[in-house]
Parts: C-alpha cells; structure tokens; sequence
C-alpha cells in the first residue's frame, strides 16, 4: 500500500526467485535420475532387505536376463540365480545389514534357461522408511558386454543431475534459514531440502556401486589451511558453468560475509583474477566445464598466486578429477549436491574462518 492509498505492485524478491528455481529444476530430476540408471553398464537389482525379493529393475538387468520388468518385479533371487539357497541369502543379509558392501562371484540363469557366470556387489541403503539392497551384476564370461562408454555417459548424466539437486536443495534451504519457524509452509519447503539430500545420496551409492568411485569428502581438507592470511573479508573466485548453479551458491556465500566473484567459465575466471588488485583467499571451481577444465584454472591461478586456497567442487566421479590431473592432498573439496550450510561450513574449513 503506497502513500496515497493505493496498492502498488508486488516486487519479485530473492525468496520469490528461490521458490522459482527450486519448481522449475525439479520436473527434470525424475528424467535425469531415470536417464542416468538407464545408461549403467551394470544390472542393478533393488531387493527388498527383508526376503531379497526385487522391488526395482534397471533396462539392462532385463537385457541381461530376458525378463521383462514386471516378470523380475516382486521375484525372488531364485528365479534368475541357480545357486542361492536360504542359509546363504540370510547370512548375505546379515553381512549387509551390517553396513558391509559385499562382492561375490556366482550365476544367472537366463530367461531361455542358459546360465552364465557374474560378479555382484551388493550393499543396503535406507529409502525412508523402507531397508533396500542394490545389487550392480556384471557377466564375467565370453558374452561380457564392454559398456565404457555407457558409463561415461551415465557418469555426465549424474553430473548434470546433481546440479539440479543442488539448485533444489540450495534454494529450498536459503528459504528455511529466512523464513519464521511459523511459517506454514516451512516445514514442506524443508522436506523439499532433504527429499534433494537423499536423491544426492543415491546418485553417489549408484555411481559406486557401479565401479564410477566417488570423491571421499571426510578427510580432505588443505593441509596449508592455517598457512597463510585470509582477508578480513575473504574474497572468493567462485567457477560454475551452469548459471543457477553459480547464482545461488553466489547468494549463499554472500549472505554468510564472503566477497564473492562469479564467473561463467575458466576463461571469464582467468580474466576477473587478472584484473583483480586485491587479494584472492579462495578459487571455487567445478571440474568438468566446456573448454577450460577446473584442473588447468587452478594451475595457472596457482602459478600467479602461490598463497591462494583452492576448493574444487563436483557431481561427477572421481575418475573425472584423476583425468584432469587433480590430487586432493593439498586443495580441498565440495560434492554435488551441496546444501546452503554444507557449502558455508566447508567454506569455513577451507578459510580457517
């Protein structure tokens, strides 16, 4: 209501665009997440861990056995492995029930009754409520499929995956942290927030289980962290080639002090860093960008600017750090999908501060 009485329009605020950006990513992540199980090299069979009956099927566990998904959907193990017996499916069950990811050698009877020899790992995951095993089944004999390039493929989809979950999960967050615990919609907007951790979760099981290792987060942080000064205010180069990505990762560390530097691209970082007369305490690169890769920025930043911390950040697998050269030991590291806190605090780790 203006001065005169009458109503002035309404100004789209941060909250406004969050809630935007948070509807419009997730409809892709059903897609992305259905495209990225459909291009694993691996069989992937989800059991119940209850009787290690199937209760998901990925297409090439229908390929490689001859079902369809409906004929493998609610099976036991028995009707495709020849060999299992129920002292040996209960002690499976009790290895994964205690948190061990088990692999073993076995069969798989086909459809037509041909059986032919695999190697299975197998590991449990919570789904709410609900104790699941997923199972990743590769053939070992002559008719083995060479699907490298599947996982390649399933490899960038998870990376674009992870990104959308990170504009979800990022937004839904900064709205948590604003809004009053009377919020009606709090809590719904909150349970948008860790629906986008879990989907991160999976992607990460999914990319292991499947032989794509994942970066091990826990013990890397930068041994030089209290080394050298970091600026009153830190000033951080922050790299992403996907824009909503950037913009709200620029907003998070903005509103926790940070003085933040957004580039595009490696090229478009090279410049600002160039032009750039103060100090610089932190480079927050994602790894796989078009051009320039995050490894090659780092290098040359590094070579300018011996003192300065570097942070990469990532969805991808970590075969996708080891091809652009990149060793951990002495630079930090943020997985995809992050949270607002989860990046902050990293943030902080890697500043000292």
């Amino acid at each position: 209501m203006g001065e005169n009485g009458q109503l002035e329009p309404v100004r789209p605020s941060w909250r406004a665009s969050s809630v935007r950006a948070a509807s419009d990513a997730a409809p892709d992540v059903a897609v992305r997440y259905r495209r990225f199980i459909d291009h694993v090299s691996d069989a992937l069979f989800v059991h119940d861990a209850r009787d290690g009956r199937v209760v998901d099927v990925s297409p090439r566990a229908c390929e490689l056995l001859g079902y369809a998904p409906a004929e493998l959907i609610g099976a036991h193990p028995s009707l495709f492995d020849p060999d299992v017996t129920k002292d040996a499916l209960a002690e499976l069950m009790r290895r994964l029930a205690a948190g061990e990811t088990v692999t073993f050698e076995s069969r798989h009877r086909r459809r037509d009754g041909s059986v032919f020899p695999v190697e299975i790992r197998i590991r449990s995951f919570v789904d709410g409520a609900d104790r699941l095993n997923i199972a990743a089944v590769r053939e070992t004999g002559g008719r083995q499929h060479h699907h490298d390039s599947s996982a390649r493929l399933a490899a960038e989809i998870a990376g674009e995956l992870n990104n959308t979950l990170t504009v979800i999960t990022a937004n839904a967050d900064l709205l948590v942290d604003t809004l009053p615990a009377s919020f009606p919609a709090r809590a719904d907007i909150a349970a948008i927030a860790a629906a986008g951790r879990r989907a991160g979760e999976l992607t990460a099981q999914l990319l292991a289980i499947s032989g794509r290792s994942v970066v091990d987060v826990r013990p890397e942080v930068p041994a030089a962290a209290a080394v050298a000064s970091v600026s009153a205010s830190p000033v951080v180069l922050l790299v992403d080639d996907e824009a909503q990505v950037l913009g709200i990762a620029t907003r998070i560390l903005e509103r926790a002090g940070y003085v933040v530097h957004a580039a595009a691209s490696a090229e478009q970082a090279l410049a600002i860093e160039g032009a750039l007369e103060g100090p610089l305490d932190l480079l927050l690169t994602d790894v796989s960008m078009p051009g320039m890769g995050g490894g090659a920025l780092a290098s040359a930043i590094r070579a300018r600017r011996p003192d300065v911390r570097i942070a990469y950040v990532s969805g991808s697998a970590k075969d996708e750090l080891e091809r652009q050269g990149i060793a951990l030991g002495r630079d930090g590291f943020v997985s995809k999908p992050f949270s607002a806190e989860g990046l902050r605090s990293r943030v902080r780790e890697l500043l000292g501060k």
